[in-house]
């Protein structure tokens, strides 16, 4: 039995993240980096092409299964961070209006009172 290509990742940190996933479960993986991306890889420390990943035929559908768990934990994990940026980003807002509302008059009398003491001296 022959390897399938199980899955396309943009990088090696992704490829070594789901290798260490599928290792942990006893299947094995080759890791094949694209067009000149070996080389890349060595000479730059990271490489464009991107990694394929591949798994012997009766692991296939055990692997897919596994990535596809991950990526639904993912994307429940995204879900709740975005929820936690947007009240982040609502808190920041009151912030911002309450330093405006307590800074701008602040220094607008501030501004109006040495502007005054600026013109008695220039008298």
């Amino acid at each position: 039995m022959g390897e399938i290509l199980l899955a396309s990742v943009p990088n090696e940190i992704e490829a070594g993240m789901i290798e260490t996933l599928l290792t942990e479960e006893n299947i094995p993986v080759i890791k094949k980096q694209r067009g000149a991306g070996q080389y890349l890889e060595i000479y730059m420390g990271m490489s464009t092409y991107g990694v394929d990943l591949y798994v012997a035929e009766e692991h296939l559908e055990l692997a897919k299964a596994l990535i596809g768990q991950t990526q639904e934990q993912n994307g429940e994990l995204d879900e709740e961070m975005a929820q936690a940026n947007k009240q982040r980003q609502k808190t920041r807002r009151i912030r911002s209006w309450l330093i405006l509302l307590l800074v701008v008059p602040g220094l607008l009398w501030l501004l109006v009172f040495n502007l005054k003491n600026l013109i008695d001296i220039l008298r």
